[in-house]
């Protein structure tokens, strides 16, 4: 009796553990007030970020899987049904240009924004 008791302890704790959302959920602070936000593995936008927690609707759709920026710009990249896909924000007033595919991208990537580095969302710090 004891032994079936303790497996069933051990086996309840592992399933509440595994299934804990939320637990690999985070928010990466960009310029302009955006942010990249993570609520599931597979769920990952760029929104603006209103106040610690709150965000609005988002600008760029899951799944974003680089971003790059500076003082005036925010590119990223985002996955859906296998294509890749790339977005501009202008960071002054969130004027969006995208989706993109790569030629249009590299016809867009003006000298100002040409210096920008995609890097992996998961290479970034987290808050």
């Amino acid at each position: 009796m004891i032994k079936k008791t303790f497996i069933y302890l051990v086996i309840t704790n592992l399933l509440l553990l595994a299934g804990c959302a939320g637990a690999s959920d985070y928010d990466i602070d960009l310029p302009g007030s955006m942010s990249v936000v993570r609520t599931s593995a597979y769920n990952i936008t760029i929104a603006p970020k209103f106040e610690e927690g709150h965000w609005g609707a988002n600008i760029v759709p899951s799944e974003v899987v680089e971003v790059g920026w500076n003082e005036e710009y925010i590119v990223a990249k985002q996955i859906d049904n296998g294509k890749n896909y790339f977005w501009i924000i202008q960071v002054d007033n969130w004027e969006v240009t995208g989706p993109l595919n790569q030629s249009d991208f590299n016809k867009q990537k003006y000298d100002f924004i040409k210096d920008i580095k995609l890097i992996e969302v998961d290479g970034l710090d987290k808050n």
